[in-house]
């Protein structure tokens, strides 16, 4: 793995994971943050023709919160071995940072 990986999206208000959660100030969850983390690492596998999986997350620090209908970016970074470092940014504020390890499969 070589190249970085950038994307951009956005939790709609209407996900059914925010309902309830902070009635009146809702966040999106870190397991939604988490799912869309995992479903962007794909894409950038398939963007280099690879078909790593990610099998564990030693390193997540939720560092501020993702509101509903925010715009952020997700990049994916190379690091050593078989492991990517990530951030998800709302314009220049961090929202998740860490390190997943992956696997190539078949």
């Amino acid at each position: 793995m070589k190249a970085s990986g950038e994307f951009t999206g956005v939790i709609p208000a209407t996900h059914p994971a925010l309902a309830g959660h902070f009635a009146g100030n809702p966040i999106t969850p870190g397991v939604v943050l988490l799912n869309q983390l995992a479903r962007t690492f794909a894409e950038w596998q398939v963007a280099a023709h690879s078909r790593a999986q990610i099998c564990e997350w030693p390193l997540v620090k939720f560092v501020s919160p993702l509101r509903p209908d925010q715009p952020f970016t997700i990049r994916w970074t190379p690091s050593a071995g078989n492991t990517a470092r990530f951030t998800l940014n709302v314009g220049e504020r961090v929202v998740v940072t860490g390190l997943c390890v992956f696997e190539q499969r078949p």
